[in-house]
């Protein structure tokens, strides 16, 4: 028998406002997220923003799978650059003592500067309400401009500034960084050697460069060139 009922019309979903929003469209006109296998509601489909808003405030907790029920407000916990600013101070004591070299304390200064000028900690978010995808878009953020080595390097000096806040006893808890924020493996930076080729200076170049140098450089391409002193062995 033919079936004249009235079809249902069915709503169109709308798209996300932009590529990497973290919430769905849900059939039942809300935005939605699927968060540790339970499924959360933020508000309906005609105001992204405020359900963008209600997740924001609400994912830390959510995703330490307590409910919506938010930690404590933000402006009560330690923000990040206040954490870089308690770190470079520490830093610099060492510095000051001698048990730390400018170089490395101009490193860490602007691993920080980095840092937060990137999208995910620009707006000094708070250190407990960061999540793993953060640091995720944070790591790829430095690979758009550092090769595989000082990528590597940059990981590592983020990750010793925030095990120093959980070591002075600056945030209760250890930092998450998630499987996303991992160093370079040794064959991504084996294949980048490789692809730059043999880094060799030739005589004629040596004999130019020692020509037009001024002390101390003189003295220490000579160093190099004649003894194999590399930069450690030079600066001690």
């Amino acid at each position: 028998m033919l079936d004249t009922r009235p079809k249902r019309s069915k709503r169109k979903k709308p798209k996300k406002p932009y590529k990497h929003f973290p919430l769905y469209a849900h059939a039942t006109g809300r935005w939605a997220k699927k968060i540790r296998g339970q499924l959360f509601y933020f508000g309906p489909w005609s105001d992204p923003d405020a359900a963008l808003a209600l997740y924001m405030e609400n994912r830390v907790s959510l995703h330490a799978g307590l409910g919506m029920n938010p930690l404590p407000s933000a402006e009560e916990c330690l923000k990040v650059r206040e954490l870089c600013n308690h770190f470079l101070t520490s830093k610099k004591h060492l510095l000051d003592n001698d048990e730390l070299s400018p170089r490395t304390f101009r490193d860490y200064v602007s691993t920080c500067d980095r840092m937060l000028k990137t999208s995910a900690f620009r707006y000094n978010p708070a250190v407990q309400d960061l999540v793993s995808g953060d640091f995720a878009k944070l790591r790829t953020a430095f690979a758009k401009n550092l090769g595989p080595i000082n990528l590597g390097n940059e990981i590592q000096r983020v990750r010793s500034l925030f095990k120093y806040g959980y070591d002075s006893g600056l945030i209760d808890n250890p930092i998450r960084f998630g499987p996303g924020f991992k160093k370079p493996t040794r064959k991504v930076i084996r294949q980048a050697r490789q692809a730059n080729g043999p880094r060799m200076f030739e005589a004629e170049e040596l004999r130019a460069a020692i020509t037009e140098a001024s002390h101390p450089l003189k003295a220490i391409i000579l160093l190099a060139a004649n003894c194999g002193f590399g930069q450690g062995d030079i600066g001690n």
